[in-house]
């Protein structure tokens, strides 16, 4: 009985150990499809991570052109301020000649009918001295006869 019994244990250890052995091989299937997806996961993450690394790349290019961008957007703002001013003082120097140009017509027109004034006294001035001419020639012949003489220069005659 003690061998029935002790082969009775052996099955029973045999069945543990069989037991034990397909619980081992389930391990190490479970961990051979954990190393397997750890493998998949870890080129994933490798693929997701050169995709990260693209991205950081062209975030910083983009980084780049932007303070590239924004430089010379600053830039042209200064230009821009610039050409203003300048416009402004065209434009205060432009009304200044317009005030200018304005005198100068008006001083224009006061001179023009300053000359006219002037050559309307310098006809009246020739009338007076055509008349005074006509009147000399009158008495230089009156003068002729009463003198008695016939010369044509009276300066001879009257030490002139």
């Amino acid at each position: 009985a003690d061998i029935t019994r002790l082969e009775a244990l052996l099955h029973n250890k045999q069945n543990s150990i069989g037991n034990i052995s397909a619980e081992l091989n389930l391990q190490k299937n479970a961990v051979d499809k954990l190393k397997k997806d750890m493998i998949e996961k870890s080129k994933d993450a490798a693929i997701k991570n050169q995709a990260a690394v693209s991205a950081m790349e062209a975030l910083s290019e983009h980084k780049r052109a932007s303070k590239k961008q924004l430089a010379e957007t600053n830039m042209l703002k200064s230009k821009l301020v610039a050409a203003e001013g300048k416009l402004h003082h065209l434009e205060r120097k432009n009304k200044q000649l317009v005030v200018e140009i304005a005198n100068l017509g008006k001083s224009l027109r006061n001179k023009q009918a300053a000359f006219q004034g002037k050559e309307i006294d310098m006809k009246s001035l020739s009338a007076v001295v055509i008349t005074l001419r006509d009147e000399l020639a009158e008495q230089i012949q009156i003068n002729k006869v009463k003198c008695g003489c016939d010369c044509d220069d009276l300066n001879e005659y009257n030490g002139w």
